[in-house]
């Protein structure tokens, strides 16, 4: 599966992978079809008789990408340079914010950045055996809510160290229908 990540606007011009690409290309390893939950609410049909569910909106369940990382960890800092955007978790200068050490101008350790920031539209294309594009589905404001634990483990060798990332949606659509 191919995910095209379009950099963030507050990434601005901090680039992990290239400092001239406007998106970054990954391969990823396994992940879910998005899948859609119907919020429901129980009405007495006619206003006395029995209960029915009646639908109000749609819940967008969150998605896990699982990345296999790369020999100079460039993948792994985009993904925690994009957390650190959304929440500076830095603490390593104190909480004075002219020593910043986040991604946005005097963004204060454990302040949280506009949405607008951090959001991005993800694209999911899968291929079929010969190549072809068979499904091209869009995360709609898209970002990481969960940067997983990558295990290290000696006994591991010749295994490719996997990141797994699970980001939050608003929404999502597929470009094949």
């Amino acid at each position: 599966f191919l995910v095209r990540i379009p950099y963030p606007a507050g990434m601005g011009p901090y680039k992990v992978i290239n400092e001239t690409a406007r998106y970054l290309e990954l391969w990823c390893e396994a992940t879910n079809i998005p899948g859609v939950a119907l919020s429901t609410t129980n009405i007495n049909r006619y206003g006395y008789a029995g209960i029915e569910k009646k639908p109000h909106t749609a819940v967008m369940n969150d998605i896990t990408l699982n990345f296999i990382a790369d020999g100079k960890t460039a993948i792994l800092q985009f993904f925690q340079q994009w957390i650190k955007m959304i929440v500076n978790f830095d603490m390593r200068s104190g909480i004075n914010p002219s020593t910043n050490n986040g991604l946005m101008a005097n963004q204060a350790p454990y302040e949280v950045a506009y949405k607008n920031a951090y959001i991005t539209d993800i694209e999911l294309i899968v291929f079929n055996d010969g190549g072809q594009e068979v499904l091209n589905i869009v995360l709609r404001e898209a970002y990481p809510i969960v940067l997983g634990d990558m295990p290290l483990n000696w006994g591991d060798t010749n295994t490719a160290a996997r990141i797994p990332v699970t980001f939050s949606i608003y929404d999502w659509y597929s470009k094949n229908n």
